[in-house]
């Protein structure tokens, strides 16, 4: 589409300077030194140098914009990939060490940034896992204060518990934050 604009741009530029050069051809003709149209032909040239020069700085402008623009992606991203790594880290811990071992305070502390960086979507789903491991945290709590024997009605939801953040740690993240990190299909 950049491509598309600055060709259109151009001819359209190139299409009035020569509309501009014809109109005073035709209307001066054959004028004689000194009249006003052979004034006006003697500056054309000077115009003609004026708007390439506008068209350069203009150009020049315009690609000023592009690498600004792109420095504000690079930056978004780097923001947006260190949360990201810190939910994927979350959740691997859960799986790996388990619901009682895991102390990550930095997560809740990021999540109100995600929502800043990525939109309520992202911030939803980091509190979901955030409420799941507290949930997971109180099974494994009530477990331990029992002798490390589960209680009959925590069997279910531990597993779910445990089969969710293995999925998530697996890949489910990845899909997740993948729209918002994915370059091609910038948010």
């Amino acid at each position: 589409m950049d491509n598309f604009f600055r060709s259109t741009w151009v001819w359209i530029v190139g299409a009035w300077i020569a509309l501009i050069a014809l109109i005073a051809i035709l209307a001066c003709g054959n004028s004689s030194q000194g009249s006003l149209c052979f004034e006006i032909m003697k500056g054309l040239p000077s115009v003609v140098v004026v708007l390439v020069i506008g068209l350069i700085a203009a150009g020049i402008a315009y690609r000023q914009y592009e690498v600004a623009r792109a420095k504000l992606k690079l930056d978004l991203f780097e923001k947006r990939y260190a949360i990201f790594m810190e939910t994927w880290t979350f959740l691997s811990a859960i799986v790996r060490e388990g619901p009682g071992k895991t102390a990550l305070p930095t997560f809740g502390n990021i999540i109100p940034q995600a929502r800043f960086l990525f939109g309520s979507e992202i911030e939803a789903y980091m509190r979901e896992a955030s409420d799941k491991q507290t949930e997971f945290w109180f099974i494994d709590s009530r477990m331990r204060a029992n002798n490390n024997v589960m209680r009959p009605e925590d069997i279910d939801r531990d597993t779910e518990l445990m089969k969710w953040f293995s999925e998530q740690a697996a890949g489910g993240v990845q899909r997740v934050f993948a729209p918002y990190l994915d370059f091609e299909k910038w948010r």
